[in-house]
Formats: C-alpha cells, structure tokens, sequence
C-alpha cells in the first residue's frame, strides 16, 4: 500500500493548519481547483518538491518512498502557508467603534512559521521552491 493517498494529506494539512484555513475560506470539498478542492495545488508542489513525479514529470502520490512522508507533508504545509499569506496580505485592519480588527497581524505571524519552517518549530527556512517544468525532470 501507499504510505498516505493525496486524501489523507489534505485532512492532516486542515487538522495542522486548522482556523488559519477555514477562516480563509480553504476546503478540502473537490472542485475546479482540484480533488481536494483548496489543498490539490499544495500538494502537487509538496509532491515535486520531494521529487515524487512520474516520467512525465507529474506530482504522483504512488512514488512516495515511506521516509518521505514527513517531508511531504511538510512542504506541504509550507506551500499552504504561502497561499495564505497570499490571501492575508491583501486584508487590511478594522475599527467599527469599540471592535478592532488587527488582519494584518496574521500575515505576519504565517511569515513568522514560514521563517521557522513552516511547521511552527525550528528547521530554517523550508519554502518551496517553484521551478520550470521540463520533460521528466525537475530545474530550479
């Protein structure tokens, strides 16, 4: 069997990311985006990033070896992270009377877990990286 299916990485990506995402609207529900709606893009980086492609040079789950799976979910992570920073960025802070709301302190505090890692904890900076696509192998 397969270390974990491209399914199981999405639930354990919502249950560690958990109100930072739901807040921004991020679901697991299929659709344009992918079959695992919001999640499908992060996972396809996450699986290059571990170099678990097809010939083709496609994101393939069935090519993860089992020590990698850690490090998948972790780039995972960090690539969801950098989506929702996208998406905080562009938040501005509220006043309506008594209620403030400080938005913009949450794209802070995600560059602050990309800086750690990505998990939260130490580790460096793990970002990962985008690079250009060529027949059956990855550039950066």
């Amino acid at each position: 069997g397969l270390p974990i299916s491209r399914d199981e990485m999405a639930v354990r990506l919502e249950r560690r990311l958990g109100g930072l995402a739901s807040d921004a609207g991020v679901s697991m529900t299929p659709s344009a985006a992918g079959p695992q709606g919001s999640y499908s893009e992060a996972i396809d980086e996450a699986l290059r990033a571990v170099g678990a492609v097809n010939r083709y040079g496609d994101p393939d789950v069935t090519m993860v070896p089992v020590e990698q799976v850690n490090n998948l979910i972790e780039a995972a992570q960090s690539a969801m992270l950098q989506v929702l920073r996208s998406s905080y960025a562009l938040e501005t802070d509220v006043s309506l009377g008594p209620r403030k709301e400080s938005r913009s302190q949450i794209a802070a505090s995600i560059d602050a877990m990309l800086g750690a890692g990505g998990s939260g904890g130490g580790g460096g900076n793990r970002r990962v990286g985008q690079g250009k696509i060529s027949y059956g192998e990855w550039h950066r």
